[in-house]
């Protein structure tokens, strides 16, 4: 049997993002609740290029800063 850390340190990250108004995130932030996220970012993008939030926290973690 093996026991569990004391502390988990680690840090989940989501990002959920629809590319239409019309579309509903909730079955992918339920997916990321479900995963333990700390932090979810939610985005509507209607290309693939631009991704302005995904493309701020990769930065900010790539960086070692968090931008919220």
């Amino acid at each position: 049997m093996t026991t569990a850390p004391a502390y988990d340190n680690s840090v989940r990250i989501g990002y959920a993002r629809v590319s239409t108004r019309a579309q509903e995130h909730q079955a992918q932030l339920d997916a990321l609740a479900a995963a333990h996220c700390r932090e979810i970012i939610t985005e509507t993008a209607s290309t693939r290029g631009d991704r302005p939030k995904l493309r701020e926290a990769l930065g900010g973690l790539q960086a070692r800063r968090l931008p919220w």
